[in-house]
Order: C-alpha cells, then sequence, then structure tokens
C-alpha cells in the first residue's frame, strides 16, 4: 500500500539495516493526565515505530486530545508530543501518512472542521496544514474522516457530513482533494440527501483515479423490517468526475477498509449481518472480493464464537504484501461461561491468498472483562512481523484499567514462537492442550489454546488459591497481567466439558 511506500522517504536512522529477528511482546502505556488513551495508527521503520493516538478523560467534561509517539523495536515508549489538547469532541485518527521528515493524520475538531496536522520529527513540532469545514449550504456537522495521500503528493479527505433538508437528518460523503502545498484543488459530494452514506476508506490507482469506500446505510435491525445497508465504492477521475459507483447488496455490508488489485477489483476489509436470531442479529467480519461491477467474487466470513454468543465484530484494516492479504479486525461474545452478560473483545489477524482462501488465523485476547482488547492498525516490520496499535485492558471485570497498546507479532501472526504448529492437538487428559511464554515471566504471560476447543483457564498460586479464570477461544492467544503477582510458582489449569484437561507451571520472577 502507498503507506509502506511513501515510509521509505521517513527519517529514523531509516537505511540501518538490521538482520537480527524480532520476538513478539506485548506493551501497554501510561499517558500522563489522561485516564483513557488508546493509538489508532501506527508505522514502522528499520529502528523505530511511530503511532498517532486519542487521549480523553474519563470524568466529565470528557476532554480529549491527540498526540503523537515513538517506540523502540522493543515497544519502549520514547516520546509522547501531545498535538491536541482539552477539546470537548475530537474524531478518531483513521490513517497516518510519513514523508519528507512529517507525519501527517486528520481528525475532527469539535464538529464543525476537519483538520490534517503535520508533525516535523527533526524540530519536534507541529502545524495544522489544511482545515475545511461542511461544505453543504444545508450542513450541520461534520463526522467520520479519512486520510489519504497520493504517489505525487496530491492529499485526499474524505468526511460524512449531516444534512438537514427535511425535519430528518441524513449524511452524506464530501471529498475533498488538495495539492502539494495544501490547497483545494476541489471538493465533491456523494450520495444523496435521503440515505445515509458512510466514508470509511480512500484508495488511488496508478493512473490517478480516486476512490472511496463505505456503507450506504439503511437500517433497523432491532425490527427486522427488511432494512438493509450495502458496502460501496465511488470511483473518481482526478479531476473529480464520477465514473463509477459499485455496491454489493447484503442484509448489513460496510466497507472499512481496500485495497485495488491488478484487474481493478476491489479487496476489502468488511462487517456482514447474518441474522440468526430476530432479536438479537450477528455483525460478522468478513473479507471479499468485488468486481468494479459489483458482482461478488468471493467473501469470507469469520466465524470464531459459537452463533449464540456472537454480539459484534469486522475486520478494520487491509493491507496486500507480496501475493497475499492480511486484514486485521475484532470480535466481541458473550462471556456467560465466567459472569453473565460480561462482553469481551477480542482482536482478529488473518492472512489469506488472492483467490480468497484462509492462509492462517489469529485471536489475541489481553483483558477480562467489556471492551477488552481492540486493536486499530497494523503495519509490517522489518523482520517480516507486524506491529499493531490499539487499547487493551488491565485487570478483571469490576476492576478494569485501560492502557495504549502495541503488540509485536512474528510472519506468521504468532506472539508465541511456533503457534503454527499447535493446532488439531491437546484434546485428551494428558496431552497439552495449550502453551505458556515466557517462562519465567516478569510482566505478562502469554497462553495460547492449541485445540479446537473452547477451553476455561484457572490461574492458582502455591497455596492453592484461585488468582484469575477466564475462557480462551480455539487458537486463540489470550495475555495475562502478573505484574503485581508476588515472586514464586503459580499453576495453570485447563477445563474442558468441566473436567481439568491439562496443567502447567510456571514461575514469575
Amino acid at each position: 500500500m502507498l503507506k509502506n511506500i511513501l515510509i521509505l522517504l521517513f527519517i529514523c536512522n531509516f537505511y540501518t539495516k538490521h538482520s537480527r529477528a524480532q520476538g513478539g511482546f506485548i506493551k501497554r502505556h501510561d499517558i500522563a493526565g489522561y485516564d483513557n488513551p488508546y493509538y489508532t495508527t501506527i508505522i514502522a521503520s528499520d529502528t523505530c515505530y511511530w503511532a498517532f493516538g486519542i487521549i480523553w478523560d474519563t470524568t466529565s467534561p470528557y476532554l480529549g486530545g491527540t498526540a503523537v509517539f515513538k517506540f523502540d523495536l522493543q515497544g519502549n515508549l520514547l516520546k509522547q508530543r501531545e498535538l491536541i489538547s482539552k477539546t470537548q469532541f475530537l474524531g478518531f485518527n483513521n490513517d497516518m501518512y510519513a514523508f519528507q521528515n512529517k507525519l501527517y493524520t486528520s481528525i475532527l475538531t469539535p464538529y464543525s472542521t476537519s483538520s490534517i496536522i503535520a508533525y516535523d520529527i527533526l524540530s519536534d513540532s507541529f502545524q495544522i496544514v489544511a482545515t475545511v469545514g461542511n461544505l453543504l449550504p444545508e450542513g450541520d456537522f461534520l463526522s467520520i474522516n479519512n486520510l489519504h495521500f497520493d504517489l505525487l503528493g496530491n492529499c485526499y479527505l474524505a468526511n460524512s457530513v449531516s444534512s438537514k433538508t427535511t425535519t430528518d437528518s441524513y449524511t452524506q460523503i464530501q471529498l475533498v482533494k488538495f495539492n502539494k502545498n495544501f490547497q483545494i484543488e476541489w471538493s465533491k459530494m456523494l450520495g444523496n440527501a435521503k440515505i445515509d452514506e458512510i466514508p470509511y476508506s480512500i484508495e488511488n490507482d496508478s493512473t490517478g483515479n480516486v476512490y472511496v469506500g463505505g456503507q450506504r446505510l439503511k437500517l433497523n435491525y432491532i425490527e427486522g423490517d427488511g432494512s438493509y445497508s450495502k458496502s460501496i465504492v465511488y470511483k473518481l477521475s482526478s479531476d473529480g468526475k464520477i465514473l463509477k459507483e459499485t455496491t454489493a447488496d447484503s442484509l448489513s455490508g460496510a466497507i472499512y477498509d481496500f485495497t485495488i488489485d491488478e484487474q481493478g477489483n476491489y479487496i476489502c476489509a468488511s462487517e456482514i449481518l447474518l441474522p440468526y436470531h430476530p432479536q438479537r442479529p450477528f455483525l460478522y467480519p468478513a473479507y471479499q472480493k468485488l468486481e468494479q461491477e459489483g458482482k461478488i467474487v468471493f467473501r469470507q466470513y469469520f466465524e470464531e464464537a459459537p452463533k449464540e454468543e456472537k454480539l459484534y465484530s469486522n475486520f478494520s484494516k487491509i493491507r496486500k504484501i507480496g501475493d497475499n492479504y492480511y486484514a486485521l479486525g475484532g470480535i466481541g461474545v458473550f462471556d456467560d461461561d465466567i459472569q453473565p452478560l460480561i462482553v469481551e473483545s477480542r482482536a482478529i489477524f488473518i492472512k489469506f491468498n488472492k483467490s480468497g482462501n484462509l492462509v492462517w488465523k489469529r485471536i489475541y485476547k489481553t483483558g477480562y472483562g467489556i471492551e477488552a482488547t481492540n486493536l486499530y492498525d497494523f503495519d509490517k516490520t522489518q523482520d517480516g512481523g507486524f506491529i499493531m496499535a490499539g487499547l487493551g485492558a488491565v485487570g478483571a471485570n469490576d476492576s478494569i484499567g485501560w492502557k495504549s497498546m502495541i503488540l509485536k507479532v512474528d510472519s506468521l501472526g504468532c506472539i508465541i514462537p511456533g503457534c503454527q504448529l499447535t493446532n488439531n492437538v491437546g484434546e485428551k487428559i494428558g496431552e497439552k492442550c495449550f502453551k505458556i511464554f515466557p517462562n519465567p515471566a516478569s510482566n505478562y504471560l502469554a497462553l495460547y489454546n492449541v485445540t479446537n476447543h473452547k477451553l476455561v483457564i484457572y490461574i492458582f498460586d502455591s497455596n492453592g488459591s484461585e488468582l484469575l479464570k477466564f475462557r480462551i477461544l480455539s487458537n486463540e492467544t489470550s495475555i495475562v497481567d502478573i505484574s503485581n503477582y508476588p515472586v514464586g510458582s503459580y499453576f495453570v489449569n485447563a477445563k474442558f466439558d468441566e473436567k481439568t484437561i491439562s496443567s502447567e507451571i510456571f514461575i514469575k520472577e
């Protein structure tokens, strides 16, 4: 993708080459002065990682800001630079680009404008290089912002614009093109004032055409009245003329990110609604290939939790690396085994080939309770692995704390090395049905379920007192915070169907 091309110009001692491999890790960071921070975008170079993030207070009046962060290759936070602070409304940083010694992102400022921020790495300074408001005469406010640069340095900004032409409020897509000097070349409104349309991603092709992917929305999930939404992609020329409008019907569909293959087809990270129960529909993460005429070449769902437990999910980011594609997303499931009505969220990372066949899938969970693990962006690292950015919970159920988080995995998506070699085993009593890493451990312990079954994990101290109980899905890696555990030996038991089937001992240093 363009993000990975532009970073070749990125400073951070980028021309130093390293042959040593990086292992997997998880790092959580406290952000001084804010209760609820999280990283939203990340870029990897040969010697460091950079991220943008949102920093929020969790008490009224819920002020927030955005900041840039620098990490070493071990995930340690080296620098934090607050860019915008203490505002009452701030949108999500969806995208990040790096070139000419600068990092770029976009941000919503209180309801009315969307701004492009440039952070200068050399001078540790920043400036707002462009700002655009609602261009509709009858417009109300902006929401959703997406940033994109083409190979020539032109910049595109897409927003969801609320209009009030009737007593109801609908949203249209506002697309603005800036030249290299961040002067507006043209702006375009996409959609109409009778149907909600939301942009989630922007792309370019080699001829200069620009594409906007998102969702055309007509939904009423609960009443089940047959309403629907469609995945949608607009294709425009370099001068802003609409060339093609592609839609794909489904009960519910959305394109959160996409890339374009050699034939001009769209490879999409999506969500699809599968209504197994009329009062409790389920959004499944899906990846799909669409022709420009709207034909679905393939559509694959990621179904990891049982149907009766599914709550919400999507794939939000997609990258093409070599001849394969990688997608990152999340699922939310009810944890009725541990505590009724508790919802756990997990991150999903998959690899699939150009024919749509799944190569491997990984699941990560870093906390136990509501909204436990959310990863929003990823990039390939110099050793062939991947770095991911988001947030993770610390604690269990009633004592959840939030921290910004980055997660490093190897080229096979493993935090624990060799996770790809351990499928379909450990189903009999006496066999190892999970792996732990590292052992001894000091801050975090990773557990990997190597079976095709959902397990319940128990951690006991040397006196036999239960410290933690949680569920772990098939092929899932779960991260346990043991930083507050006293030094000593601990026992990990795995139960399936109410029977203990495997036990391990780990040492806390």
